[in-house]
């Protein structure tokens, strides 16, 4: 009987140190395993270039600053990876000029992809979270030709109605969601080169119906413009960009 009290006694201890090994073990590797985690999502996302301090609300749209010898390249940096766009300053000017002008205020850090629809849309950029918010600002529309101009990977402004757009942008998710735009409403401004497998992360997350409440909410982390010469391949137009607006239920 002794024996066997204490057989069990050892096991116990034995289960009590395996577990105390177990939490600490969880406590320490936990921190290292979220951080590379996040540097692994932003791998391919480029260093902040502008010193200006974050600021999320203006009393008035920006001037028009772009250089037209330029063309504008954006790293939309998320917690799911990086996404790269073609921006088209020559169709979309004041809209381009608008989402620099807020990338390089780091209005976007932070920000989350509130409106997810599943071959639909992938819509983020708005400081209250909810689809209601904007940068204090309205811009007018710079619409394409056609509604046929929107495909897969298209970036476009969000709106309430005509020249209501603000921060708010949307990403089309496949050339078959982009005939459910029906209308060229939508300011189109640019074109996924990279990263549509991230906005697709982002999609597998998101919500049924035209509200799109996502399931887990993904996050922007930074947006990143740069700038290059503009020759005949980064030309808005050519194979590499194109384009885009925003979506019928979207707000500014």
């Amino acid at each position: 009987m002794v024996e066997a009290r204490e057989r069990r006694s050892k096991r116990r201890r034995q289960f009590l140190a395996a577990a105390v090994v177990s939490v600490l073990l969880l406590v320490f590797l936990l921190p290292t395993v979220r951080s590379n985690s996040k540097t692994s999502a932003l791998k391919d996302c480029p260093k902040e270039n502008s010193t200006l301090p974050r600021k999320t609300s203006f009393a008035s749209a920006p001037a028009q600053n772009l250089d037209i010898s330029k063309a504008y390249t954006a790293f939309i940096c998320t917690d799911v990876g990086t996404v790269k766009v073609a921006l088209n300053a020559e169709k979309a000017p004041t809209t381009v000029n608008n989402f620099v002008f807020l990338a390089r205020n780091h209005f976007y850090n932070g920000l989350t992809f509130h409106r997810v629809v599943k071959d639909f849309v992938v819509q983020g950029g708005d400081p209250k979270g909810d689809g209601s918010g904007g940068p204090g600002y309205s811009i007018k529309d710079e619409l394409p030709p056609s509604a046929s101009s929107y495909i897969a990977g298209s970036l476009a402004m969000a709106n309430s109605g005509p020249n209501t757009s603000g921060s708010q942008f949307f990403i089309v998710l496949s050339d078959n969601s982009a005939k459910s735009l029906s209308a060229p409403s939508y300011s189109l401004f640019g074109q996924v080169i990279t990263g549509m497998d991230v906005v697709k992360k982002i999609e597998s997350d998101g919500g049924t119906g035209s509200a799109g409440k996502p399931t887990k909410v993904h996050k922007m982390t930074r947006v990143v413009i740069q700038e290059s010469t503009l020759t005949s391949a980064n030309t808005v137009g050519s194979t590499t960009t194109s384009s885009i607006s925003s979506t019928t239920s979207t707000r500014k």
